[in-house]
């Protein structure tokens, strides 16, 4: 029994420090709203008659500017009701967009920035700052440029846009990365190696199937000590 009163004593102690990153991290996540973050709004519809170039045309416009680049695919786009050719090549700048007056836009502008942001604000906060960044790091980590928004809102709401595209890549908050980390603890993602989660995960579990078996144990002793003692 003595064994037993150890092994469970000692376990649980480990145990209870994940238990606590559990309880702190459920607190957290359930008084502070960030499910906003993981809502998309409905993409607009493509209306194949407002797209006038032909496949042809998207190969002759891309050539003039770019003898070298081969196209790899093409994909149809609709930025706030403005059609676009979104276009992939094999050579940088390995995406561009061309609109339907066969004009490439290699970049996008911070105007229509702005408005992909207001658009995808479902809380419809103005947009108080926009960036251009050829890197970004912090909330968001990107070796290539992007366009990041800082909403005027009380949670400092950041979007991050793709200057090429106009793609919403991430949503954030200023107390993002406390929340991410509150997140991992509480799914036990301690590292990035996917494997020695796994593997904290599992013997977690395990040991806290021990702590419960000799808990039970210990506590079947107890009422056999205390039936024996009555009489």
């Amino acid at each position: 029994m003595k064994i037993i009163n150890i092994t469970h004593t000692f376990l649980a102690v480990l145990i209870s420090f994940q238990v606590l990153l559990w309880s702190i991290g459920g607190f957290f996540m359930h008084y502070l709203d960030f499910s906003d973050l993981y809502t998309n709004v409905p993409a607009p519809k493509i209306e194949l008659s407002k797209y006038k170039l032909k496949l042809s045309d998207i190969e002759k416009i891309s050539r003039k500017k770019y003898p070298q680049a081969k196209i790899i695919s093409l994909k149809l786009i609709n930025l706030l009701e403005q059609p676009f050719y979104l276009v992939n090549t094999n050579s940088l700048p390995d995406k561009f967009l061309i609109n339907q007056q066969g004009e490439i836009v290699e970049k996008l502008n911070p105007l229509f920035i702005r408005q992909l942001a207001e658009y995808h604000n479902e809380k419809k906060a103005s947009p108080g700052k926009i960036e251009y960044l050829e890197k970004s790091t912090g909330n968001y980590f990107s070796d290539t440029p992007v366009y990041r928004v800082v909403f005027a809102d009380q949670q400092k709401t950041e979007y991050y846009f793709s200057p090429q595209t106009g793609d919403l890549l991430a949503k954030r908050k200023a107390l993002w990365f406390f929340y991410n980390r509150m997140w991992e603890f509480h799914l036990m993602k301690y590292t990035t190696n996917k494997t020695l989660n796994k593997f904290l995960l599992l013997i977690t579990a395990w040991l806290s199937v021990i702590v419960v078996i000799t808990g039970l144990l210990k506590f079947l002793w107890l009422i056999g000590r205390r039936f024996s003692s009555d009489k």
